[in-house]
């Protein structure tokens, strides 16, 4: 038997599932000794490989298999080495070609769930081949020609596993003369998003066990790599299959964000690449439906915020349409849309993340969408969005079965999966009908007593106010101290205070017997704001019934403001919500404002309390008398009428001796204390030993407030109420004057409690270790500083927050160049510390010490731009980069003076660009990139003189490019790139003579580029790619001479390039692939001395590049792509004859490096 029928048999017993240790280890040591012949190793890079991978079933058949084709690899270059040969032979690569073909055929057998085989193999060749360069080049070459062939049914998949051993093997072994990681990188991470979307080709996209099998190299992807390498094919992929497309995106941004890069796909929601509009066209057609449905919830998860809102909004306008038009297929898709965003949003809970937007996006957008459309299908999608926002979903529809078996089997191909779980509502409504004895509960079923369900109920809250351990029942002073202490650490959202109202009024139902039940109010947040205790007595047992059945409407009404009442008119302790100041929780004492327990009689009354005797003092106001009436001598009453009656003394008992009576005595001297003199100083004395201990009373108190010796608990502005606010506090809640002076600043705002603005006016009075008054020139600023901090959620900021301590002010933080943003340290002060304002993180002030700068970039704001922020009239740059602020720009912003910087990039913000912001005549740039801003961009823009610089890029902006542009003769930058504007590039930009940046790609853009283009002579970098823009590149074009990028790729340019290419001197990248360019490439592209990227693939060229030119492109040329290559279906010849390019594509768009 030779070498070649030896290592057959030794293969395919190694690849079976029934081998004992002894037959294994046997087969392995004979394997090893065979694979040393060179003829042995070419038989297992023939047909065999396949063979040997059809025949393993089990995990230990696959790693034998793996490392039996992998030794023989390293010995095959090993033998390659050893013959001074540095390229892989045929061999090595059907080698390589059979351990990739092994590695995608274990991760399709069911059977094989235990080992990674990847990263067995990462294993086998670092144990190998580790710091062996010039062996590690050759395996690495080997892999790279498995991920350049082209995709067929028999290798499909492959390139996943080629490209992650090529690049492990770059790593632990580079090649001796490597010329850098980032270009080798450059190009396995280009050819990877090539073969996942398949650019050009007619092959479908990987398939999602594909994608998951190339995990490895998704989750080593960067920002840029993502931006380029990927979105590039993607994008259009996405428009030649979009369906097909769907699965692939969908797993492969699930990868993104195990991998915690799902902000990746933030900017191209919409824009150019619109991820959610390709997706919204899919979700509404039969076919689509499933796929895109999945896409929407990779991306909802992927990105809890942008992504949510986006693919929220999008789904849930388009579903009122679909209702409008009755479009049941649109419906259908949309529903189970949402239906999967919502499930994906709740899996992310389970995983401990929560975002206060999801409840918004619930409650404002999704519910009341789906409510619309109404019947099974509307309430079976809603559903988990009832769930997700904490809220009792309404009955289901009495026809469960008004919808297709289609929707519920895509329903469940497309949601995400999260554990089955039981809502909290449903576990309440269970406790109920135990209440109520089982009178609607299943025969038989068992029921807990009310105190038992109490029991439960107070465990739940005492878990959500982390852990307490306070009951339904007990008293909040009981609760106080130890709630105030989680406050500043667990602000919880709108769902936990909705569970927290229903779960009271629950215990309130349940609990029975004549022991006293306490009804624990529901508050903003976790803690109770106040507990009342009412003893039930044995009428409570007889009322419980009727407690229950009110139960229902305590939980719908539990965001009323209005107070809840019992039947009978008395307060159930349900305080209104509005009724308790944010600050309350933290324990300080509001001057002469008392709520609660204080409040008059009348106000009392008015809520529906009863009116309660005063047992003390003996008054009775309903019968308006002492209770009981007069009494006399013991108290005993004389009559029956309680009036005193006058008794007759008989002449007997005249002369009777009363021991009362005393002889008066003239000589006698009166006791001391009937001494007036003594009487009127002891008066004198008490009256000045009053006003000496509330003098000292009141001096440690201004001394504690001055040291700012409190405990004060912050409360973030996303904890206040909503509604209506409450009545304004009593006059001795504020300073008269300063209170004037907040006033005068917001209005009634100042009495709206949890509010921003009461919290900042409470501090700035109480709490505030400065300590101003209303002559204070800085107390305006100071407060509406406060009330920012307040507003944007101060005590979640990164940096520089308050401590308990306000004397501890210093703070290390990160500072930005004020022009170019570079980052360096600085010491700054803490917020609402015993500093200057001026010297708190961010604020800039010159001599006068008006606030002229507020500069907040990336430190977690949260909230919204309030109208107020103009009322700093001094303010000149506002500064929020890199947060979380959403809502939309407010138009008051326009009436700021001496405002000239605007930076309120990548945030949240939505709506249009208001119009009043074109008034401010002093405005040099305007940067609101990279938000969720719709709309046109108003013509206005051209009253903005001064304006150098407008990025509106990555927003949901349509229309034209206003013409009036060309009016702003000082622009140096325009970035609107990633919008969905249309219509012509505006020939007006020539005259932006200033101009050195225009970014306008992917967008709708058409027409020509226009010739005065070429009067912007100072251009240096010009993006238009991703548009519509067609014909000839104009001959001013070549005028740029400054210009350094050209990014002209994906749109629909023809004609040729011209020899007048020779004045772009300064040019670095070139780009113009994927168009319609004809003729031959110009020989004067030799003459760019600075050019390292010359793109040219998937046009019309022709002709042969000459040696000269080769020789003096390679002096710099460090990327040259061209159609050169000679692989063309039917024998075609290529394009062009090009020696010293470094790619070369072919007619079926596949390219490959030379």
């Amino acid at each position: 038997m030779g070498a070649s029928d030896e290592i057959r048999e030794v293969a395919l017993t190694l690849a079976q599932d029934n081998l004992d240790d002894d037959a294994a280890e046997e087969a392995v040591s004979q394997a090893m000794w065979l694979i040393k012949e060179t003829v042995a190793r070419e038989e297992l890079s023939g047909p065999l490989g396949l063979e040997v991978a059809d025949a393993c079933t089990d995990d230990d058949g696959y790693v034998r298999s793996l490392s039996l084709f992998l030794n023989a690899l390293v010995l095959e270059v090993e033998a390659v080495a050893d013959a001074s040969g540095t390229a892989p032979t045929h061999t090595c690569k059907n080698l390589a070609k059979s351990v990739c073909h092994l590695i995608v055929r274990s991760a399709t057998v069911e059977s094989h769930t235990e080992v990674d085989m990847v990263q067995e193999a990462m294993d086998i060749l670092a144990e190998n081949l580790q710091d062996e360069h010039e062996l590690g080049s050759i395996v690495t070459e080997s892999f790279l020609t498995v991920a350049r062939s082209p995709i067929s049914d028999s290798n499909r998949g492959a390139y996943g596993p080629a490209l992650i051993l090529a690049f492990h093997m770059h790593q632990i072994a580079p090649p001796p003369a490597d010329d850098g990681d980032q270009k080798f990188r450059r190009d396995v991470m280009d050819l990877f998003g090539r073969r996942v979307f398949v650019l050009g080709g007619s092959a479908p996209p990987a398939t999602p066990e594909e994608v998951l099998l190339a995990a490895p190299l998704i989750m080593e992807l960067t920002k840029e790599e993502f931006d380029g390498a990927i979105l590039r094919p993607l994008k259009f992929k996405l428009m030649s299959s979009p369906q097909e497309t769907m699965g692939t995106l969908a797993a492969f941004v699930d990868v993104l964000a195990e991998a915690d890069n799902g902000r990746y796909v933030d900017s191209h929601l919409g824009g150019g690449t619109n991820l959610v509009g390709v997706a919204l066209s899919q979700i509404k057609t039969e076919s689509g439906m499933v796929g895109a449905a999945k896409v929407m919830a990779a991306l909802a998860k992927a990105s809890p915020v942008k992504g949510a809102v986006a693919v929220t909004d999008a789904m849930s306008e388009d579903l009122r349409g679909s209702v409008s038009s009755q479009d049941e297929t649109a419906k259908i898709g949309l529903c189970l849309g949402l239906e999967a965003v919502a499930r994906g949003l709740l899996s992310l809970t389970d995983e401990g993340i929560e975002d206060e937007i999801w409840n918004e996006l619930a409650e404002d957008v999704a519910i009341p969408a789906l409510e619309d459309v109404g019947g099974y299908d509307g309430a079976n999608s809603a559903a988990p969005w009832y769930e997700l926002a904490g809220l009792d979903p309404p009955p289901p529809p009495d026809d469960t079965t008004a919808t297709s078996g289609y929707v519920s089997q895509a329903v469940a191909s497309a949601a995400p999966n999260p554990p089955v779980r039981q809502s909290r509502e449903d576990k309440d409504r269970q406790i109920k009908q135990a209440a109520r004895g089982g009178g609607k509960a299943a025969a038989g079923a068992a029921t807990r007593s009310g105190a038992q369900q109490a029991s439960i109920l107070d465990d739940r809250i005492a878990r959500k106010n982390g852990g307490s351990g306070a009951s339904v029942a007990s008293s909040i002073r009981s609760n106080n101290n130890n709630n105030n202490n989680n406050n500043n650490n667990n602000n919880k959202n709108n769902r936990s205070r909705k569970e927290n109202a229903k779960a009271a009024a629950a215990g309130l139902a349940v609990a029975g017997g004549a022991a006293a039940v306490g009804t624990a109010v529901a508050s903003r947040g976790t803690d109770p704001a106040a507990a009342k205790t009412r003893g039930g007595g044995a009428g409570a047992s007889a009322r419980r019934g009727g407690e229950v059945d009110r139960l229902d409407q305590r939980i719908a009404a539990k965001q009323n403001v209005n107070p809840a009442e019992d039947d009978d008119g008395h307060d159930n302790g349900f305080a209104d919500e509005k009724q308790e100041s944010a600050l309350d929780k933290t324990g300080l004492d509001k001057k002469g404002f008392d709520q609660g327990d204080k409040a008059a009689p009348q106000q009392i009354a008015s809520r529906g309390a009863a009116i309660v005797p005063d047992v003390e003092h003996g008054i009775d106001e309903k019968k308006g008398m002492a209770n009981g009436g007069p009494s006399v001598g013991n108290g005993e009453v004389d009559n029956e009428e309680g009036l005193a009656v006058a008794v007759a003394v008989s002449p007997d008992e005249d002369e009777a001796f009363i021991p009362a009576a005393i002889e008066y005595d003239p000589d006698s001297k009166p006791p001391l204390f009937k001494n007036r003199r003594f009487r009127l100083y002891t008066c004198a004395a008490c009256i000045l030993l009053v006003v000496v201990v509330c003098g000292i009373v009141v001096g440690v108190t201004m001394n504690t407030a001055k040291k700012g010796q409190f405990d004060l608990q912050y409360v973030n502005a996303t904890d206040r109420p909503t509604g209506s606010p409450t009545p304004a506090p009593t006059p001795g809640f504020f300073l008269d004057a300063v209170g004037d002076t907040i006033f005068n600043l917001v209005g009634d705002k100042m009495y709206d409690q949890g509010s921003p603005y009461a919290l900042a006016a409470d501090w700035i009075i109480n709490y505030d270790p400065m300590q101003l008054g209303p002559r204070d020139a800085n107390i305006a600023q100071r407060y509406l500083l406060a009330m920012l901090f307040f507003e944007w959620n101060g005590m979640d900021w990164t940096e520089c927050t308050p401590t308990d301590d306000p004397n501890d002010v210093d703070c290390e933080a990160t500072c930005f160049d004020w022009l170019y943003g570079d980052p360096f340290d600085c010491d700054k002060k803490r917020w609402l510390s015993n500093s200057d304002e001026c010297e708190w993180l961010g604020v800039t002030c010159p001599e006068d010490r008006s606030v002229r700068g507020l500069e907040l970039i990336y430190n977690n704001l949260k909230g919204t731009l309030p109208t107020e922020i103009a009322k700093l009239e001094s303010l000149q740059q506002l500064s929020l980069i890199e947060n979380f602020i959403s809502g939309t720009i407010p138009s008051e912003i326009g009436s700021m003076k001496h405002l000239f910087d605007i930076e309120l990039n990548w945030n949240l913000l939505t709506g249009s660009i208001p119009e009043e912001i074109f008034d401010s005549r002093i405005l040099f740039r305007i940067n609101i990139y990279k938000n969720l801003l719709t709309g046109t961009v108003s013509p206005n823009i051209g009253k903005i003189p001064a304006l150098e610089g407008i990025h509106v890029g990555e927003n949901a902006l349509t229309g034209p490019i206003p013409t009036e542009i060309g009016m702003l003769t000082n622009m140096g930058y325009a970035q609107w790139n990633d919008n969905q504007l249309s219509g012509p590039i505006p020939s007006e930009l020539g005259n932006l003579r200033r101009l050195r940046e225009l970014y306008i790609d992917n967008n709708n853009l058409s027409g020509m580029i226009p010739d005065e283009i070429g009067n912007c002579e100072l251009m240096e970098d010009l993006w238009i790619r991703g548009n519509n823009i067609a014909g000839w590149i104009p001959d001013q074009f070549y005028d740029l001479s400054n210009m350094f990028r050209f990014w002209g790729q994906d749109n629909q340019l023809s004609g040729t390039l011209s020899p007048q290419v020779r004045k772009l001197v300064a040019m670095e990248d070139f780009t113009v692939r994927g168009n319609f360019l004809t003729g031959t490439i110009p020989s004067q592209f030799a003459n760019l001395q600075n050019l390292t990227a010359l793109w040219l693939h998937f046009n019309d060229f022709t002709g042969t590049t000459s040696p000269a030119f080769c020789d003096q492109l390679d002096v710099s040329l460090e990327e040259f792509y061209t159609d050169c290559g000679t692989t063309q279906p039917g024998n075609l010849p290529p394009f062009v004859n090009c020696p010293c390019c470094t790619h070369c594509c072919d007619h079926s768009s596949n390219c490959i490096e030379l």
